[in-house]
């Protein structure tokens, strides 16, 4: 018997035709697709048709399985679609939703990468929204882990977490950190509503596991990998948090990535010019430190028996647990938008309009001062004071970084 195909609408506004472009060539044949926008385009530089929306009654009659959508306006957008869709059950995504989806793994991959610094619009309706609010757990639940060397940038971090989120219930993991200083992180639980910060001593030494050197890197990083054993059995996904970040806005979106049964963990992918990495050169490599674990699928087999095996063996020789996160887990880690949500300060958006640079910059959810050059530490104030001269966003991200810093130490500092 023949499988039918699963036919898509597609609705893309003109000026984003070429990332259209690039994901419909990445479709495989399995499925149906018809392409509006807001004009009529018989045919863009790559033999692809467009309808106008004014037309979108011409498809009344087809069952959709998706409408994918990139607009600046996606509510109306899709008023005018559902007026005429109406009847029909369809799910709603945008662009980065689908390509995980609808795209080949290697089609996924190249668009993530292609447009890794770039803005397709992300933004659903606010019906679709709505809907999917209804459907959220109350408590975020944020996984972090630190030592006294970082209480400082760990202090910011959830500065600007609980000053843009509520209802955040924080785990941190620790080791040796004094009563008092769990007591200066504990005073920034009154920002925001409904923020609480737990504490979990680890008993577990892993640094008399490993064989590796970490270098610069820290062993607090391999903590967030025992959340699932750590955190109780009725929280079925966590966020983990590097203590290296700053927080922008709301995280809701992310916190409720969809990994279904596939995933075990979402994460950003990073650049294609990354030479170096375990998997080889260029390939699908993640960066963890923002990372959405999906505890309940953890807890349901040994993959994580095969990542702990990888990593305290002896012949492993990579300075970081996202090494053996990378080749343990390939294939079943979803990857989310770089530039919204893990975003690297020293990024070159040079040659681009200013209209589209302010929408990257109040797009970047997360930025994370993964460098060893720490932004927080003084010595380093020339190296950023010379970068922010050469990269505009990074100048934006290192002046705003500093203001929340100075803010958060002062917070503590008045309790």
């Amino acid at each position: 018997m023949i499988k039918p195909n699963r036919k898509i609408l597609f609705f893309v506004d003109s000026y984003y035709y070429n990332s259209a472009r690039v994901f419909l060539e990445s479709m495989s044949d399995d499925y149906e697709y018809y392409a509006f926008s807001d004009q009529d385009i018989s045919s863009d530089i790559a033999g692809f048709h467009y309808t106008s929306i004014d037309h979108i009654d011409k498809v009344s009659d087809i069952c959709f399985d998706y409408i994918v959508i990139a607009s600046e306006n996606p509510d109306g957008v899709y008023d005018r679609i559902e007026a005429v869709l109406k009847t029909h059950d369809h799910q709603v995504m945008t662009f980065l939703e689908a390509a995980d989806i609808i795209l080949p793994f290697d089609g996924c991959i190249s668009f993530m990468r292609l447009h890794a610094s770039t803005l397709i619009p992300s933004k659903l309706p606010s019906k679709v929204v709505e809907k999917r609010n209804r459907n959220y757990s109350k408590e975020m639940h944020i996984v972090m882990s630190f030592n006294s060397k970082f209480l400082l940038p760990s202090i910011t971090t959830i500065y600007t977490l609980f000053t843009n989120n509520d209802n955040c219930h924080l785990h941190i993991f620790y080791q040796d950190l004094s009563q008092n200083e769990r007591a200066v992180i504990d005073r920034l639980s009154k920002i925001g509503n409904n923020n609480k910060i737990e504490w979990h001593y680890i008993k577990d030494d892993l640094e008399d596991k490993i064989h590796f050197d970490i270098g610069r890197f820290s062993i607090y990083a391999i903590y967030r990998f025992l959340a699932y054993k750590v955190l109780d059995d009725s929280i079925e996904r966590a966020l983990w948090l590097d203590s290296d970040l700053m927080i922008r806005g709301n995280i809701r979106e992310l916190y409720e990535i969809d990994m279904g049964d596939k995933y075990y963990f979402s994460s950003v992918l990073e650049g294609s010019d990354y030479e170096d990495n375990i998997l080889g050169k260029n390939r699908e490599y993640t960066n963890n430190g923002v990372l959405l674990m999906n505890l309940k699928k953890l807890r349901s087999d040994d993959m994580m028996d095969k990542f702990w095996e990888f990593l305290f063996s002896p012949d492993y020789e990579y300075p970081l647990s996202q090494d053996a996160l990378n080749v343990v887990f390939r294939y079943k880690i979803k990857f989310f938008k770089q530039i919204i949500w893990n975003s690297f300060p020293i990024t070159d958006f040079s040659g681009i309009p200013d209209s589209e640079f302010d929408k990257i910059v109040k797009k970047t959810k997360i930025v994370h001062w993964l460098s060893a050059q720490k932004a927080w530490l003084p010595e380093y104030e020339g190296y950023w004071r010379a970068v922010s001269e050469q990269y505009p966003y990074t100048k934006v991200m290192y002046e705003e970084y500093q203001k929340h810093l100075s803010k958060s130490v002062d917070y503590v500092s008045d309790q």
